[in-house]
């Protein structure tokens, strides 16, 4: 009788560490959960100061890509001026 009474004992320790194993595990996942929460809440701040910042670019936007398509198309004709004036001074560009 006496080996059953110490086995008792034992196996309420047991799940008496068990429990206290899971309860310690929970708080540490609270406390990412909370720190998960800060950094979503600062990166909608963000994305809020982001949105604030580009509302006045919007109305000129297509403007914008229209000249910067002007720039683009230009830009083989300067490449090819300047290779022309490069080579005929003798010095070539890297």
């Amino acid at each position: 009788m006496e080996g059953v009474g110490l086995l008792t004992l034992l196996t309420f320790l047991d799940v008496g560490a068990l429990l206290i194993v899971l309860a310690l595990f929970l708080l540490l996942i609270s406390n990412r959960l909370n720190n998960i929460n800060a950094n979503l809440a600062d990166c909608s701040a963000s994305v809020a100061a982001i949105v604030g910042h580009v509302e006045p670019i919007i109305p000129g936007l297509g403007q914008i890509n229209r000249t910067l398509g002007v720039i683009a198309g230009a830009l083989p004709l300067l490449y090819g001026l300047t290779d022309k004036i490069t080579s005929s001074s003798g010095k070539r560009a890297n």
